[in-house]
């Protein structure tokens, strides 16, 4: 009679190394902190994407100099016309590029009984800087210096993800 005979390793266990368990035991700590970091930065993001205080309410009521000394008030176009009030700075590169758009924009769509104005709110620091701008860009539309006691119009109300 013929015997097959299977010989066999003798069973090893397989050997965990103290550098094995350190690596996984990391692993599963910057696992936790990024799961924890990424849910911070969620509930951040969530909050930050709550509208403004001032959507969908009417805009409170100021009064500015324009550039050649009228006084222009919000309150005087309730009622009568919407209003389109860009804040803008001659630093600013954006505003730069975006002030000719509104340039053509008005000029092709501004008539005397139209139902819109655009007020050019300027937050420069010096008054002769948003001047000159406006003169070089010939800005046509009314061009406002902003009045730094305007409570109302703080960034956080306006722009809360910027304060």
């Amino acid at each position: 009679m013929n015997t097959l005979v299977i010989e066999s390793e003798p069973s090893t266990r397989p050997v965990i190394s103290r550098k094995m368990i350190a690596t996984v035991l990391l692993l599963a700590v910057n696992t936790i902190l990024l799961t924890w970091r990424a849910r911070v930065l969620e509930l951040t993001l969530e909050r930050q994407s709550q509208e403004p205080e001032l959507v969908q309410k009417p805009a409170p009521d100021f009064a500015a100099a324009t550039l050649d000394g009228q006084t222009v008030r919000l309150a005087d176009f309730r009622g009568q016309k919407k209003v389109v009030i860009s804040f803008w700075a001659s630093w600013c590169g954006p505003c730069r590029l975006e002030m000719p758009e509104l340039v053509k924009f008005y000029k092709t769509n501004h008539k005397q009984n139209s139902d819109f104005e655009l007020l050019a709110v300027s937050i420069d620091e010096d008054t002769k800087a948003a001047a000159d701008f406006a003169t070089s860009e010939k800005l046509n539309f009314p061009v406002l210096i902003h009045n730094k006691r305007w409570p109302a119009l703080t960034a956080s109300k306006v722009f809360p993800r910027y304060s």
